[in-house]
């Protein structure tokens, strides 16, 4: 009659069930290097299509800090601040609203979706770099 034994099958077990628990800090991590491509990914393509204005929406685009959701974690990238203009002040987001979806009289620039568009699959490639990482440190 043939037997099996196993060595080691109790370490891998545990190893397993740690993957499919992601450390909340190596989790942040991943959402925080796909928000930095997208950050720069949208300032640069807000530049080049013609969302100048002084620089200063492009400029103002930042990411926000990790939040917990009812769904997981998320973080947000979006325009900051905002500035005087004559007599009044308006957000930054609100002018990149505008030139990302246009209003009578001027045609939409939607630098935002371009953006990720062009660099979303970038952003998923920085995230899934982090967790590989963290993989290799778990000697898998």
């Amino acid at each position: 009659m043939a037997s099996l034994t196993t060595d080691g099958l109790e370490r891998l077990l545990l190893d397993m069930q740690e993957i499919s628990e992601i450390p909340l800090d190596i989790a942040e991590q991943m959402l925080e290097a796909g928000a930095d491509v997208l950050v720069k990914g949208q300032r640069e393509m807000a530049i080049s299509m013609g969302v100048v204005d002084s620089g200063q929406v492009a400029a103002s685009i930042v990411k926000g800090k990790v939040k917990r959701t009812k769904d997981g974690y998320s973080i947000s990238v979006y325009p900051r601040g905002s500035r005087r203009r004559g007599n009044k002040t308006t957000r930054n987001a609100e002018i990149a609203f505008v030139n990302e979806f246009g209003k009578r009289g001027q045609f939409p620039r939607p630098f935002i979706r371009a953006a990720n568009e062009k660099y979303g699959d970038e952003a998923v490639d920085a995230a899934a770099a982090r967790y590989d990482r963290f993989l290799k440190s778990k000697n898998l």
